[in-house]
């Protein structure tokens, strides 16, 4: 069993690197799943058992594993239980740099949470796998979308076509001025390069980190604070 802990921290990882990046940034317990592999109730019960805390807090990281981790923690006694509303992996990732486990104060902590999640903006870069129209939109294969959680904010023949407009326009309208890039297992080190680069001379004030991940769904996710 794990070091007691007052607050400990049940992560949803979609991938082994993101999963190294979360137990590095101080989560207890992973579990693998996601976009295109839903974990169990059963996965989440384990996760809690593996956990030696006071206090669970739970990062689902998909809205379609929330239903399932609340059902876990209906089933799971004796240990106060609390599952985050976390969409996605970059929410989850911003929040962690800011949770203090040793806190006596759990309300403060789940506050700063949620607020740190509604201030994160999250745009995903795909790449088209067929052809498709979407809102008046022709999208052909092998095109990279950008999307946010409601509509497409771009869409062309190259990330750096894809992106840029889209990074100006969040920085811009939302002042935001933390940019996180959550690369994917095809994105080549050329393309971070030049955004890298874009953001540099472009954005003089802007800080920018990039996070490695293993997604084959999600070829770049941008993380705007």
């Amino acid at each position: 069993l794990n070091e007691h802990k007052k607050i400990a921290v049940v992560a949803t990882a979609s991938d082994k690197l993101l999963e190294k990046s979360f137990k590095r940034m101080g989560v207890s317990a992973t579990i693998l799943g996601g976009q295109s592999c839903n974990p169990s109730v059963q996965d989440f019960l384990a996760a809690f058992r593996r956990v030696n805390a006071d206090n669970i807090i739970v990062f689902p990281n998909n809205k379609n594993v929330i239903l399932t981790a609340n059902q876990a923690k209906k089933l799971y006694d004796g240990v106060n239980v609390i599952v985050v509303n976390s969409k996605s992996m970059a929410e989850c990732y911003s929040a962690l740099g800011l949770i203090d486990f040793d806190s006596d104060d759990l309300d403060g902590v789940l506050e700063l949470i949620r607020e740190t999640m509604e201030q994160t903006d999250i745009v995903s870069v795909t790449k088209a796998v067929r052809n498709a129209t979407y809102d008046n939109l022709k999208i052909t294969v092998e095109d990279f979308v950008a999307i946010d959680d409601s509509e497409i904010l771009g869409l062309g023949k190259s990330v750096g076509e894809v992106v840029f407009p889209v990074i100006d326009k969040c920085l811009e309208e939302r002042n935001k001025d933390i940019i996180r890039l959550f690369v994917g297992k095809s994105m080549e080190s050329r393309e971070v390069y030049e955004l890298m680069n874009y953001i540099a001379e472009k954005h003089l004030y802007v800080d920018t980190e990039v996070v490695e991940t293993d997604s084959e769904i999600y070829y770049l996710i941008l993380s705007f604070e």
